[in-house]
């Protein structure tokens, strides 16, 4: 016996994935970072401390994080982890 869809139907007031990438502007020239320290991410945590503020989550940053967590964890070809940090941790 099929099983039943999971979650619920779409409702259709809202653009899709798809449908938002079909009416981008046909000349659009992106264009990459000059600088590693350019702005990649804004986010507003409160910390530990309880006290808001923004964190600015740059392009360097995020290369080197990512770089560094491939060498240290010995990542295979499809890895499978489960994430545990705290969620009020800046970017989880």
């Amino acid at each position: 016996m099929p099983e039943a869809p999971a979650g619920i139907a779409a409702t259709g007031c809202h653009a899709t994935y798809e449908d938002v990438l079909s009416q981008r502007a046909p000349g659009f020239d992106w264009h990459m970072p000059t600088d590693g320290w350019e702005c990649l991410a804004l986010s507003y945590t409160s910390g530990t401390t309880g006290r808001p503020k923004g964190v600015v989550y740059h392009h360097r940053s995020a290369y080197l994080m990512k770089m560094g967590t491939v060498i240290s964890w010995r990542m295979v070809l499809y890895p499978m982890f489960m994430q545990f940090g705290p969620l009020f941790h800046c970017i989880g």
